[in-house]
């Protein structure tokens, strides 16, 4: 009886923190919207991979068929050309999109480095390698007097 009074309190407890305070959502996650030539360059690579995953599986079609049923050899050789065609579209396709990707990496680098030289020369300018500690030592003596 005793359980059953603890287990009721704390289901009560519970079922009142639960309605008494939902949080509220602050901030919405959402997909990016606008693909850049990077993300471009990996979709068509993984295209890439399930047109040639497909031309495989054509293939091993055209081989299968020769041994077991040579009346759809043909057929199987026609599907094997489809295949081999798309597979040549999706590999022109991922070298538009490569080439691309490749360009906008060269000009990001470029861009990185001018920043980041800028950077370093801004480090340079200033106080840079004075004797600190003999300052100090200087100033010390000033402030006792």
């Amino acid at each position: 009886m005793v359980c059953l009074r603890i287990f009721v309190g704390l289901l009560v407890c519970c079922t009142a923190l639960k309605l008494d305070a939902p949080v509220p959502k602050k901030a919405k996650i959402v997909a990016p919207n606008i693909a850049n030539d990077h993300m471009k360059a990996s979709k068509a690579i993984s295209k890439y991979m399930a047109s040639s995953k497909d031309t495989t599986e054509a293939w091993k079609d055209v081989v299968d068929s020769k041994k077991v049923a040579p009346a759809s050899y043909p057929a199987q050789l026609t599907n094997l050309k489809e295949s081999q065609k798309d597979t040549i579209k999706s590999i022109a396709d991922m070298k538009k999109a490569a080439e691309k990707a490749s360009d906008l990496a060269i000009k990001e680098q470029k861009e990185a480095e001018k920043t980041y030289k800028a950077k370093a020369k801004a480090l340079t300018e200033g106080r840079t390698g004075a004797d600190f500690e003999d300052e100090a030592k200087k100033l010390k003596s000033k402030m006792a007097l």
